[in-house]
């Protein structure tokens, strides 16, 4: 029985932890009287995101980017996470944001969401799309905003994702979140500052 997995790749998640093992720890033990201890003085923390010739996102405060390898963004033999970012793995309340692409000529947006349905059907277990209906990124680029429902019993999620095409891709981004975890309203947040354009051809 095919089960959706909220966890991105063996690879990334191994590197996530090994990310998270690797932080030194910090030492209990006070400084020499004669030294006094420096003053705390964090950087700002750095944006967590992702872009490429056209298109753009920025995770919102909270989570924590995967090491995903890089990958050349025209040429892809079928549907390819190229970036990915968790808040709270490992958690009831886990939520797990993807980008996924693969090739598509042209800008026919509806026959790329067909695409993508049939697709997910052929690899996830009990996939029953809620909605779909035709909308905008932040920046007006015509998408498609999806509510899955997917798996079952303990093991049911909700996915919710816009779908669009830049000419040359089919992009996915979708957030996903263990059953009752996740709303629209906050995946809508989640996903509000993402942006595309029609890919420039002249970058290839």
């Amino acid at each position: 029985m095919k089960r959706p997995s909220i966890h991105f790749t063996s690879r990334a998640v191994a590197a996530f932890a090994a990310a998270l093992f690797f932080v030194p720890a910090a030492s209990n033990a006070a400084p020499p009287a004669s030294v006094p201890a420096p003053a705390a003085s964090p950087a700002p923390a750095a944006p967590v995101q992702f872009s490429d010739p056209a298109m753009q996102f920025t995770a919102p405060a909270g989570y924590f980017k995967l090491n995903v390898p890089p990958h050349d963004p025209t040429n892809f033999s079928q549907s390819t996470i190229v970036a990915a970012f968790v808040k709270s793995p490992g958690r009831d309340e886990q939520r797990l944001i993807t980008v996924s692409m693969e090739n598509w000529d042209g800008f026919s947006l509806t026959g790329f969401e067909g695409t993508n349905e049939n697709e997910l059907r052929s690899k996830v277990d009990s996939l029953f799309v809620s909605r779909k209906e035709q909308t905008t990124l932040s920046n007006g680029m015509p998408a498609f905003w999806m509510v899955l429902s997917v798996g079952s019993g303990f093991a049911s999620q909700k996915w919710y994702q816009y779908v669009w095409v830049d000419g040359m891709r089919a992009v996915t981004v979708a957030i996903k979140a263990k059953l009752g975890e996740l709303d629209e309203k906050d995946a809508r947040a989640a996903l509000s500052n993402l942006s595309g354009v029609a890919y420039p051809r002249n970058r290839q």
